[in-house]
């Protein structure tokens, strides 16, 4: 009987979470035997994905969506300013309403979005070199890597 299975793909350095097919023997086979390191990879990348992609908390409790569609919006509004398409303010939806963004707020707002993704990626990383090196064998160990907060 076969059951899904999300996986990550990595194509030209961009990771794609995916739906697999395997079969009952392989899962409970993965269930009884201690994680691959391609499974950790794996795991990690998910891991980063999911942190990535569910939001930021900013001052004042504002909540920002930092998926790659509102990180691809935020920048873009940012560019508009900066370039001087934008004079004033927009209105920015936050996972917590409506915002009338200025250029000020705006570039407050890409910042946090921009370091947020990057910390996820470092701790990636981080936790990528640490499983190539035998210190993560376990996904606990991915869980407890000092992941961004949301």
């Amino acid at each position: 009987m076969a059951t899904l299975r999300k996986a990550v793909v990595t194509k030209a350095g961009i990771s794609y979470v995916t739906m697999t097919d395997i079969e009952e023997s392989d899962r409970l086979a993965e269930t009884n035997a201690p994680p691959t390191k391609d499974q950790l990879l794996a795991r990690a990348a998910a891991k980063r994905w999911d942190v990535e992609t569910s939001g930021i908390t900013l001052p004042g409790e504002v909540r920002v969506p930092t998926d790659p569609v509102a990180q691809t919006k935020i920048a873009t509004a940012k560019t508009a300013y900066d370039n001087g398409t934008l004079k004033d303010p927009i209105a920015f939806k936050a996972l917590t309403g409506w915002l009338m963004a200025d250029a000020v707020m705006l570039t407050a707002v890409y910042a946090a979005v921009v370091s947020h993704v990057e910390q996820g990626y470092a701790t990636e990383k981080a936790v990528a070199d640490a499983i190539n090196a035998g210190a993560i064998t376990d996904y606990a160990g991915i869980e407890a890597a000092g992941w961004p907060k949301n």
